[in-house]
């Protein structure tokens, strides 16, 4: 098959957004690889491409997941946090933590917000479609990269400048097939992307300097064990609750922002085992996420959801999970028995014996 590179990023994105270096964690068929040149995969972060190595064949019978973090925020972001690990309170072990990770409204990347901005921004609530503010500038005679024209029903556009230069710079942005008056028609000599009046709604670019909404995230974590695996009886129990503002801007779409996942995991030491190793393992687990929990990363393995005939970025109602199984070791052969339950509120229930 084909080892890359594999385009992780749109090719034809408008802005200058890049992966952050270091961000990606890369999975080949659920497993974890290691990044560099001689071992599984490199990364090309300015361009977003990745390409795999020959140690690791990949073809259309391989399932690739690849998260990382972009650059993508109009804005200067700052990450605090606190932990405390494994404090023990007699025979359990608690571990807290906090983070807050946010983007500073204050100190955008490009330029800076004025009062029309802001006003656009309290006015879209969490809809990034309609942060969008004019994107029509008048500039110096000759010094812009488009000039102004009519139509003969007297409706205005703009046209890119020949060699004598314009008198405006004009933002576009993507709004799909039939929302916008101009279409892309290509890349000047300097690198700056040309477009074509078209028509209205015959084009899918509008005239629009999209604003990136200051996004914030706050998480509590709690956790609580007791025991260890496999020496003994053990349990574990914690609790996430998360505060995501979209947008900071904005007082609008507020009732959302909180919410909780909690999960409880129980299990046996080895029962009936006539010698180490062997015997029978118990284990037992129950979680719930709730609807409108924002997780900062992954929140299950890759390619969980498949099994279930699910998409993960479609979880928008709660969601519970429960499990259950049974591990029998004896002379070096083992067998094992599991059941589980997933459950999306009002929308999906599923089953499933494993043996």
């Amino acid at each position: 098959g084909v080892q890359g590179p594999f385009e992780l990023l749109d090719g034809l994105r408008l802005d200058q957004s890049f992966i952050v270096a270091g961000s990606e964690r890369v999975w080949l068929d659920g497993e974890l690889l290691t990044r560099g040149e001689g071992r599984d995969y490199v990364i090309d972060y300015i361009r977003g491409t990745i390409d795999f190595s020959e140690r690791r064949p990949v073809g259309p019978e391989n399932r690739i997941a690849v998260d990382f973090e972009t650059s993508e925020s109009g804005y200067r972001r700052s990450v605090v946090g606190a932990t405390l690990d494994s404090l023990a309170i007699g025979p359990a072990r608690v571990h807290l933590a906090l983070l807050r990770e946010a983007d500073d409204p204050d100190r955008p990347r490009d330029g800076s917000l004025d009062a029309d901005d802001r006003d656009v921004l309290a006015l879209a609530g969490d809809d990034p479609s309609l942060a969008l503010a004019s994107g029509i500038a008048m500039t110096a005679p000759g010094e812009g990269e488009y000039v102004e024209r009519f139509t003969s029903e007297n409706i205005r556009y703009f046209e890119a400048a020949d060699s004598t230069g314009g008198d405006f710079d004009v933002d576009f942005v993507f709004v799909g097939a039939g929302g916008g008056d101009y279409r892309l028609i290509g890349v000047s000599e300097t690198g700056i992307l040309d477009f074509e009046f078209v028509g209205s709604s015959q084009g899918d670019y509008a005239i629009g300097r999209s604003l990136p909404l200051p996004e914030a995230t706050e998480v509590a974590v709690a956790r609580l064990e007791l025991g260890r695996f496999e020496r003994g009886a053990w349990a574990r129990a914690e609790v996430d609750l998360t505060r995501y503002d979209r947008n900071q801007e904005s007082d609008l779409d507020d009732t959302d922002n909180e919410d909780a996942a909690w999960s409880v995991e129980l299990g046996t030491p080895r029962l009936l085992g006539r010698e180490e190793g062997s015997g029978l393992l118990l284990r037992g687990r129950a979680e719930r996420i709730g609807g409108d929990f924002h997780a900062l990363g992954r929140l299950r393995a890759p390619f969980f959801y498949d099994v279930w005939n699910l998409q993960e970025d479609a979880r928008d109602v709660r969601e519970d999970y429960q499990e259950l199984r049974a591990e029998w070791s004896e002379a070096g052969r083992r067998s094992d028995l599991g059941w589980q339950r997933l459950e999306r509120k009002g929308a999906y229930e599923g089953r499933r014996l494993q043996w």
